[in-house]
């Protein structure tokens, strides 16, 4: 199963080095596919470090994109703990390094 939702681009602030934060709304209105979307998901916020600069580049802050949601199966996830650290079937990696 997989759910899909359909936000718009709030801001792209990029920093130095080429990073960017990606800030992203649920639609609100404007079509009727998007007034369907807004009644399944009338609130929530999504943020973005990217550190990609190919990826950045396609955000646009004011368009629409559809973020499609899929569960990891048991025993591949993948997940950064409060301190930061990307952790794995029982192994600690660098977040740098994912």
């Amino acid at each position: 199963m997989s759910v899909r939702a359909k936000f718009f681009v709030e801001s792209v602030t990029g920093y130095a080095g080429g990073a960017s934060t990606v800030r992203m709304s649920p639609v609100l209105a404007g079509s009727e596919e998007n007034k369907s979307f807004w009644q399944a998901t009338p609130s929530g916020s999504l943020e973005m470090f990217i550190n990609n600069r190919k990826a950045v580049a396609f955000f646009e802050a004011g368009r629409e994109y559809y973020i499609d949601f899929t569960q990891v199966a048991t025993g591949d996830s993948v997940y950064s703990n409060s301190l930061g650290l990307c952790l794995t079937k029982g192994y600690r990696i660098p977040p740098s390094s994912i």
